[in-house]
This record gives structure tokens, sequence and C-alpha cells, in this order.
């Protein structure tokens, strides 16, 4: 090759090299404008949808309510009709937790967004697993151990009544208790009875649906009440009070040990 074709040669390579940057150079440009050009569209369609109608709550929805009234989640929600759909999802945590907050029985709550404008809650109830019967009046017992405020003049649930429990341990304790008695025997408890008994903080009286008493202590409650059936049957047809606190005896209401027991609470010591 000539010094001439040489040269040619290095002035074509340097020309190409020039065209390729400033090709590169024009992409950039244009990714550049691109990116400015579709913020700044983006702001705009923001900034239209932030003051049409379509970014308003126009509808709240309310789903998984068992004993909650529907009205009551949604104005624990604080949610209004023409708040922003933007700053409702924004504080969709702290929403959730005023409405678990204000409902005692509401376990868990989720915000959603249904739709364009509805926003939807979801939620999950305690159990209502008993009733308190105080001053004729029935309060609700929660699966959690809490007791509501709110009471009821009656009640038309088959849920067993208790009688002069309080929120605490003890109550806890015989929830955990009374939830492993058999399905055939929760069917026919009436009334849960607190006794007042200085050796045994945790004695019940438990009355039931056939006309029979149970004396029981609640950490062994549900372990020999389940064995109730089987020991009615050993009596026939006469009533009385099954004492299970420390064994299993039998004593009927025509007794004078049972009238000794209604007029002490204590039940005499039984010799085998």
């Amino acid at each position: 090759m000539t010094l001439k074709e040489e040269t040619e040669e290095v002035k074509n390579d340097g020309g190409k090299a020039s065209s390729f940057s400033r090709l590169t150079s024009f992409n950039r440009l244009y990714i550049k404008w691109g990116m400015l050009v579709l913020l700044f569209m983006f702001s705009i369609i923001l900034s239209a949808y932030s003051i049409s109608p379509y970014s308003e709550v126009n509808g709240v929805s309310v789903e998984g309510t068992n004993e909650v009234y529907d009205q009551a989640v949604y104005q624990g929600s604080t949610i209004q009709m023409g708040d922003s759909i933007v700053t409702v999802l924004r504080n969709r945590s702290e929403i959730e937790e005023a409405i678990e907050s204000s409902i005692p029985q509401i376990s868990e709550a989720s915000v959603s967004l249904s739709g364009l404008q509805t926003v939807n809650i979801t939620v999950s109830e305690y159990e209502t697993v008993a009733y308190l019967l105080n001053e004729d009046q029935y309060y609700k017992i929660l699966e959690n151990g809490v007791i509501l405020d709110e009471f009821l003049p009656r009640i038309t649930s088959n849920q067993p009544v208790l009688l002069n429990f309080s929120q605490g341990s003890v109550l806890d304790r015989m929830l955990v208790e009374y939830e492993e008695v058999e399905e055939s025997i929760k069917a026919i408890v009436s009334e849960i009875e607190l006794m007042d008994s200085d050796r045994n903080d945790m004695l019940v009286r438990i009355f039931m649906n056939d006309g029979n008493e149970v004396l029981a202590s609640i950490p062994t409650l549900a372990e020999r009440l389940n064995y109730y059936l089987q020991m009615r049957e050993t009596v026939g047809s006469e009533k009385g009070l099954f004492d299970l606190e420390a064994g299993a005896y039998f004593i009927p209401f025509t007794s004078d040990e049972y009238e000794e027991f209604e007029e002490t609470d204590e039940i005499l010591e039984v010799e085998e």
C-alpha cells in the first residue's frame, strides 16, 4: 500500500469515528429529552387525576363481618366519601390499626382498592364463646378473653352463661379448658358459676340443661367433664350434684350433704 492510500484510509476511519460519535451523542440527547417529555406528561396526567372526581373515594365496602356491624367498621376506619384515594392507600396501615383499636372484636383489618374509586375493608373477628351475666345484663366474652362493654338485655345463643367471672387469668384458663370440652357436653351446659371458695379460687359450679349440677376445678374441667354422660347413666333419673373437684362423687339434691353445700358452698369430705 502506498503512502497516499494509507493517508486516505486513515481519513476514512477518522470520518467513521466522528460520525459514530455524533450519532451516539444524538441518541443520548434523544433519550434524555424523551425521558423529560415522559416525566412532564406523567406530571400532567397525575395533576389532572388529582383534581378529577376519579381520584376521590365514592364507596366503601366491608367484608368478613359476622357479629360486628359494617357501619361500625366504616366509622372506625375514619374514611370519608370524597377522600383522596392516594391518601387512603398511603395511610392504609394507620387506617387498619384504627379499625382494630376502635373495635375490640376485630382481630385483623385489611384495606385495599376495589375498582377505581371503591375502598374495600376486609376484617376478621374474634368469636363470641360465652356471655357474662351481671345484674340481668349479658356481656359478650370473646375467644381472646376480652369482655365487651356493650350489653344485651337477652340472648338467644346456645353459648354458656358465666357468673362471677371478670377479665383476667382465671377467665383465660376457663376459656382454654372449655374449648377442650366435647361438643356433646357443651350442648347441655347452661351456666358456669365461679364459686367464692377460700381453698380453691378456680372452683366452678356448672348448671346442666338436664337439671343436674357439676362441681369442678378449672384446671381439670375438660378432662373430667367429658365423662359426664357416662356418670349420668350410673345414677339413672335421679338428679343431683356431681362433685368432680378431687374425684367423682354424686350427691342427690334430696340429701343433707347437698343442703349443707347450698348453705356454705363447701362440700363435706366424703369417705371412700
